[in-house]
């Protein structure tokens, strides 16, 4: 009954614009105001006919609503010299912890003495999800994403389907105890890859949005085309954030999308290819200037067809590509692929190699000049491939058939060493492994961390689990035999020599989320709490104080804030 009456609704508002706008079929353009560009709401749009060393790591996300093999994409935590300015819903700024709430918005805290952190300010953020901030120069950028009818009522009367906006709110941070919003400017579409600033300039790739249309006052009528947006925002002035340029690329609503310092690459999935050959075209934007002009260059047409947004990957002079290849006479294999792009209106193609056939590719990571392949078979074992890629004309297979934790949900690599998470039989695995000498790589240890039902979880595009200098921090939601849940983050002892150590785990009434490694404490995030955890004597983690973000009421009626909690007790 319900899809009937929203059927219904979409259909009598495409009626009455079509019966508005003449009756005409034709496609106007659409012109956006220089002065004010996309912060307008949609109905004020015109028609007009004329026209470091961190690690890096990865885990499955699993878009809302998307199921099948062409939805999963990876979420990244990453932080070297190229990507300095990586975005996250969590920073560090020296004493000051930020951290996005869901109903609190923007929170300080301060850290100075992380057995008693102290809450300074919070502001509220507008917008459904908060999705990624990035601090620049005493300011915040807070970006949420919001879909049509939710929010701010950005929609006014038009007929929307699927229509999303992300809205970038600039907020003073300078007195972290008296937090201010400075501007606010939105965005149509659904962001498609973590946003990335370089200089003043903050680039997003969006998912453009599919909707019916909207009334013209000039009687012309539109419906949208599906594609990915690159747009390019000034942040200079966070009271007057500006527009730049944008450039649309029609037919991937659910692209594959690199930003590196000087190119975009906009590549076609196994979900929505439209290109005619048989593998993807992937377009290539020129952002070099430095000032947010996006000038479209070229067109690579790959072999075969990019899977996710983690498999394309730019370093120095050269695009590399991993794609799925088959035809009526091989089965499907996995290559990569590489481009010389130091002339962007001249690109070649210089090598092709195969990775693996017979297996599924689960998790690719490009770390200098690596690539590692983590490749599954169907009874879920899982196996870690090692490759050369410092010369993109003749790539070497360094290592293979490396036996990961059974069904791998993770992995992160930093330097010469690997941590993998899996599970077997419900149970949590991790492993640490020697990638000194990649021919003959060595397991440092291999340890269970959980002894009932676990799920990992990936929210907010956060990796599966976090790794410090000393720690690794893994949030799951366990189930006894009832089925009830406990929320728990997980405390393993890393050392990079050494291997690992079982620390025990903390526990809160609502999803964790993070952990937080500082001086000789570490801070656990959840929806609701931030928890000090202090080690004890027999080095198990227990909770020393506790601040409340929120509480959330069973009855499923309100959410309020409470001053105080008892503080929780540890299990182990």
């Amino acid at each position: 009954m319900k899809k009937f009456i929203r059927f219904f609704t979409a259909f009598a508002v495409f009626l009455f614009i079509f019966t508005a706008c003449g009756g005409k079929g034709k496609s106007g353009k659409q012109e956006i105001s220089d002065s004010d560009p996309e912060n307008q709401t949609p109905e004020k749009v015109n028609c007009k006919a004329d026209g470091s060393e961190e690690f890096l790591t990865y885990a499955k996300h699993e878009e809302a609503g998307c199921r099948g093999s062409g939805c999963l994409f990876r979420s990244i935590s990453r932080k070297n010299e190229e990507e300095t300015y990586a975005p996250d819903i969590y920073k560090l700024e020296g004493d000051i912890l930020w951290l996005a709430n869901r109903y609190l918005g923007l929170v300080s805290v301060d850290v100075s003495n992380p057995k008693q952190p102290k809450r300074l300010g919070s502001i509220k953020i507008k917008g459904k999800d908060i999705i990624e901030m990035h601090i620049h120069k005493g300011t915040a950028f807070v970006v949420s994403q919001t879909s049509a009818g939710e929010g701010d009522g950005e929609t006014g009367d038009i007929g929307i389907v699927n229509m999303g906006f992300i809205k970038i709110t600039a907020v003073d941070i300078s007195d972290p105890s008296k937090l201010s919003v400075s501007g606010e400017i939105n965005i149509r579409g659904w962001l498609a890859v973590s946003s990335k600033l370089t200089g003043d300039i903050l680039y997003f790739a969006l998912r453009d949005s599919t909707y019916i249309g909207y009334g013209c006052d000039n009687g012309e009528y539109e419906v949208s085309k599906n594609g990915a947006t690159t747009v390019s925002l000034n942040i200079k002035d966070p009271k007057a954030m500006k527009i730049i340029d944008k450039y649309f690329v029609e037919g991937p609503t659910y692209p594959a999308v690199h930003i590196s310092e000087k190119s975009v690459y906009v590549a076609e999935t196994a979900r929505d290819k439209t290109s005619e050959s048989g593998g993807s075209l992937i377009t290539v934007l020129d952002i070099s200037s430095g000032d947010g002009k996006i000038v479209k260059k070229a067109e690579i047409q790959a072999e075969g067809i990019v899977s996710d947004l983690r498999r394309i990957y730019e370093k120095d002079n050269a695009f590399y590509a991993v794609t799925s290849y088959q035809n009526e006479e091989t089965d499907e294999m996995y290559i990569i692929e590489s481009f010389d792009v130091s002339d962007p209106t001249n690109i070649k193609s210089l090598s092709q190699f195969v990775l693996d056939w017979g297996r599924d590719l689960d998790v690719t990571i490009f770390d200098g000049d690596r690539l590692y392949a983590v490749f599954y078979t169907h009874n879920q074992v899982y196996g870690l491939e090692i490759f050369d890629i410092s010369d993109p004309s003749n790539f070497k297979e360094l290592g293979e058939n490396i036996t990961l934790p059974n069904q791998s949900k993770g992995v992160a690599v930093k330097g010469n060493r690997l941590i993998a998470m899996g599970k077997r039989d419900n149970i949590g695995e991790v492993a640490a492994y020697d990638l000194s000498d990649p021919k003959y790589v060595k397991t440092i240890k291999y340890l269970t961390f959980a002894s009932n039902r676990i799920n990992y979880w990936t929210e907010d595009s956060r990796p599966i689990f976090q790794v410090s200098d000393d720690f690794i921090f893994v949030p799951v939601t366990e189930y006894n035999e009832l089925w009830q849940s406990f929320y728990r983050l997980y405390i393993i002892g890393f050392d990079i020599e050494k291997g690992l150590e079982i620390h025990g785990f903390v526990e809160d009434e609502s999803l964790l989320k993070r952990g937080v490694a500082l001086k000789d404490s570490v801070l656990a995030i959840s929806r609701s709490s931030l928890l000090s955890v202090n080690f004890t004597k027999n080095g198990k983690p227990e909770v020393i104080s506790e601040i409340v973000l929120e509480k959330t009421v069973p009855a499923h009626i309100f959410t309020v804030t409470v001053p105080a909690r008892r503080p929780l007790t540890t299990k182990f």
